[in-house]
């Protein structure tokens, strides 16, 4: 009891002349985690006739941007059916064809953390692939 004491008298002089509340402290709130992943989506699609499609913006959810580019694709394809070839999240895309540019002609999509790379990519993919000339024709990014 008497080191208890000790000890008590030693914090209070400690202590003395220190604006000590007794009062609990006040911690900030905090924000809970996200449920879901942030960020936006694109989606790239194809139809028989050869029109290509890439959306032109980022949407909240992969369903929404599934929804947009097989909407566009169908007011563009002249009723040729259209598939969904890429969903992406977070990233850029680009879609090189080659020159001219026709519905006939190839392409290459490619995704890369930055527009450029996309682009470049997408030109040395679509060349490699059918040995002539080729130009990015679509290209996003989506965050």
């Amino acid at each position: 009891d008497k080191q208890i004491q000790a000890f008590q008298d030693r914090i209070a002089g400690l202590t003395n002349g220190l604006n000590v509340s007794q009062e609990a402290p006040t911690l900030p709130a905090v924000r809970p985690a996200p449920s879901a992943p942030q960020g936006g989506y694109g989606a790239f699609a194809a139809a028989a006739n050869g029109t290509l499609i890439l959306t032109d913006r980022s949407f909240a959810t992969e369903q929404a941007a599934t929804d947009a580019v097989l909407a566009d694709c169908s007011q563009y394809s002249g009723g040729s059916q259209c598939v969904v070839k890429q969903v992406f999240h977070n990233t850029c895309a680009a879609v090189a064809r080659v020159i001219p540019v026709t519905r006939k002609s190839h392409y290459a999509l490619q995704l890369e953390p930055k527009i450029r790379d996309a682009e470049e990519m997408a030109l040395s993919e679509c060349f490699q692939r059918n040995h002539r000339p080729c130009e990015v024709t679509r290209q996003v990014c989506v965050e």
